[in-house]
């Protein structure tokens, strides 16, 4: 007699093997959809990634050769033979200022040009001055806005009277930085008392020092002094007037960081400082890193990485 239970067994054996065998087509039917989508959205994804980067690449290489095509005419006016008007060469210097200040030494050019204007005859002469004072100005201005980013600025005042008083020089910075400008707590400077003082613990004592004046050119002379535990002690004398921009016109300090003195106004009785102290990346693109600076920062752990802001 057969039993009863096996026979049950094997009926549902029978109804439930096509199911099992349909459930799983549908599964692998699922997948392969599920599976086809996902493909699909990821090359659709990839299409995308590469449209858009050789969209902005041909857009950085137009860039690029509009600047290049630009640069070539307005330097053109300089280095030809000298037939362009002052209005001219003005011109061209404030779109040089304007579009390659971070990447050219343009210190040497204003001054050509102002001398250029300061000797001629011209009946705009004052007018000529006032917009290379001005762009000057700007182009500072906008530098130092740009390198407080990582770094950190102070302020200090020169009074004439003052100097005058002192032929040996007045002290219009005297401040400690650590050794990386990345970890300068930003500091709300608001008059001049608080640019000086006596040094802090911090490794990096910068003093500056204002040694002389030349009001024919508006320019200040500064010593400026470094020093650090390591035994770093930088010295050096410069002049300093409104066409020294600080990404490119800057003191090389130790562990790849930079320093530059702005002239930000010059007046009969008085003269406005601007100091910036920031990490040599953010300089221009003439100053680059020195094999030693570079080796440097390899060398450090993640840990003692600069924090970067």
């Amino acid at each position: 007699m057969p039993d009863p239970d096996k026979t049950r067994w094997d009926k549902a054996a029978i109804i439930l093997q096509p199911v099992g065998g349909l459930l799983t087509a549908l599964a692998v039917a699922l997948l392969g959809v599920l599976g086809s989508k996902s493909l699909d959205k990821s090359q659709s994804q990839d299409a995308k990634l590469r449209l858009y980067t050789e969209l902005m690449s041909r857009r950085e290489q137009s860039d690029t050769a509009l600047r290049e095509d630009m640069f070539k005419s307005i330097v053109g006016t300089f280095l030809t033979p000298s037939t362009a008007k002052l209005e001219q060469k003005v011109l061209s210097l404030e779109l040089l200022a304007y579009n390659f200040h971070e990447s050219l030494e343009l210190a040497p050019l204003f001054k050509h040009v102002r001398r250029e204007v300061d000797e001629s005859k011209d009946p705009h002469k004052a007018d000529y001055q006032a917009r290379l004072e001005k762009v000057a100005k700007e182009v500072a201005g906008k530098q130092i806005e740009i390198l407080q980013e990582s770094g950190t600025s102070l302020e200090g005042r020169v009074d004439f009277l003052d100097l005058q008083a002192h032929p040996e020089g007045i002290k219009v910075l005297d401040k400690c930085f650590p050794l990386h400008s990345e970890d300068v707590a930003k500091e709300d400077i608001r008059d001049q008392s608080a640019t000086l003082g006596k040094p802090d613990e911090k490794p990096r004592c910068v003093r500056a020092t204002v040694m002389e004046k030349d009001p024919t050119t508006q320019g200040l002379s500064i010593r400026l002094e470094s020093t650090t535990p390591e035994g770093e002690n930088a010295d050096q004398l410069f002049w300093v007037d409104f066409y020294d921009l600080p990404m490119v016109d800057n003191t090389r300090l130790s562990h790849d960081q930079r320093f530059a003195v702005v002239l930000k106004t010059f007046t009969k009785d008085t003269a406005q400082l601007a100091f910036v102290y920031f990490p040599g990346s953010h300089a221009g693109l003439k100053d680059k890193p020195f094999y030693d600076d570079m080796l440097h920062q390899l060398e450090l752990t993640p840990e003692d990485q600069p924090k970067q802001h």
